[in-house]
């Protein structure tokens, strides 16, 4: 079974998860972030280490995932989930 796994909040925890993850062929990971900046950074990150990841801020991008993994806080989360089911 392919996984498409969204890993919500790519800060430094979840960076190193995200890359973790994607070094399956069984799993496509996505990262989603709110940070532009950070998103931006990640990517050029990922690039260095030779990595094909997506990241991402728009909240689109990570509807079709069958995993999510948040590490943002519950608050955090709630509001992500909203915008994913009314997007």
């Amino acid at each position: 079974m392919h996984n498409r796994i969204a890993v919500i909040g790519i800060g430094y925890v979840g960076f190193p998860l995200l890359k973790a993850l994607g070094t399956n062929d069984k799993n496509s990971v996505i990262g989603y972030d709110i940070s532009k900046s950070r998103v931006g950074q990640v990517r050029h990150e990922l690039v260095l280490a030779g990595k094909t990841n997506i990241v991402t801020t728009e909240i689109g991008d990570i509807q079709s995932a069958n995993i999510y993994i948040s590490l943002l806080s519950q608050l955090q989360l709630i509001r992500i989930i909203s915008q994913i089911y009314h997007a």
